[in-house]
């Protein structure tokens, strides 16, 4: 009768310690998550544009979001023109780090507003593409693995 308990037992500690292994491993592998946002508006006033794009950083992981060393948070703001019956892209405006060497906790949100100056308007520009986008460096990693999101709108030319 006490072989059984004894097997029970042991099959019970060695079912806890593969539940406890699996729930670690899925912890590191899916427990850094976020959501990238953008979306802008432009503005003009007396012939001059401006356009103001307002990005947001959600962790919703189980981890904090530490951004890279390295192009960690960039925003890029592109020129879309049309001319006689092509349209691509034209001048582009960068903007590196608007969040600097912060982080966003598991649960938290970080936002910020970028604007960019563009000077005089434009006729043949029809609106601009901003583009958000954030890397984080994978933990752990030996190999320096990076993780990336990103987020697109299009922001049409204001009449």
């Amino acid at each position: 009768m006490s072989s059984w308990i004894d097997i029970s037992g042991a099959s019970g500690a060695i079912s806890a310690t593969l539940a406890f292994v699996g729930g670690l491993f899925i912890s590191f592998r899916y427990g850094r998550k976020a959501n990238a946002e953008i979306s802008g508006s432009a503005y003009k006033n007396a012939d001059k544009v401006i356009v103001a794009a307002r990005l947001s950083i959600s962790a919703v992981g189980l981890y904090r979001i530490t951004f890279s060393k390295e192009n960690g948070v960039h925003i890029r703001l592109t020129e879309i023109v049309q001319e006689a019956t092509d349209i691509h892209d034209g001048r582009s405006w960068r903007q590196e780090s608007p969040f600097g060497t912060s982080f966003v906790e598991a649960g938290e949100t970080l936002t910020s507003t970028v604007v960019f100056p563009l000077g005089e308007s434009r006729t043949d520009v029809i609106g601009w593409r901003l583009s958000f986008g954030f890397t984080v460096e994978r933990w752990p990693s030996l190999r320096g693995l990076l993780w990336s999101w990103a987020d697109t709108a299009f922001i049409p030319q204001p009449q």
